[in-house]
């Protein structure tokens, strides 16, 4: 006879983020890796899920991909395959940071741009948002834009 012992379960968050809708626009925010992975890819690695997952909810939001409704709240790699090759890009996807991370997000095809080019929802996060910056990080916010980049395969 065999006895069972429980193993302890411990599940760390050790990144996130999340792609939301803004307007016709999405938002790419809330990204966090903790300090010692930094580095590791795995933000990166993130961001590209997200931009992959903005694809999916745009196109099938718009109809433009002949997807059933239900698809965009799915993880469908048929999908995501047809909206590759269609060329669904990442182009209507904003981000607000703190401008001493602009490098990261420049690797990642992101451009810097004026907020007024911003959606207005982003424009009020923005005024708001770069007070705080100001006083509890001592930077400058900045606003960024995907230049356009396809799926990852």
């Amino acid at each position: 006879m065999r006895s069972l012992k429980p193993a302890p379960i411990r599940a760390t968050i050790v990144a996130c983020g999340q792609i939301r809708p803004l307007g016709d626009a999405f938002e790419l925010a809330s990204l966090f890796v903790e300090p010692e992975l930094r580095g590791s890819g795995l933000g990166s690695s993130l961001v590209e899920r997200l931009l992959d997952r903005s694809i999916q909810l745009h196109a099938c939001r718009r109809d433009t991909c002949g997807c059933s409704k239900n698809a965009i709240y799915k993880q469908n790699a048929p999908v995501l395959a047809r909206h590759a090759e269609e060329g669904h890009g990442c182009d209507d996807v904003y981000l607000l940071t703190l401008q001493r991370t602009t490098g990261f997000y420049t690797r990642l095809g992101f451009v810097q741009i004026d907020v007024t080019e911003a959606p207005s929802p982003m424009q009020l996060e923005y005024s708001i948002g770069r007070q705080v910056a100001s006083v509890f990080a001592g930077d400058s916010l900045a606003v960024m834009k995907c230049a356009g980049r396809s799926l990852t395969k």
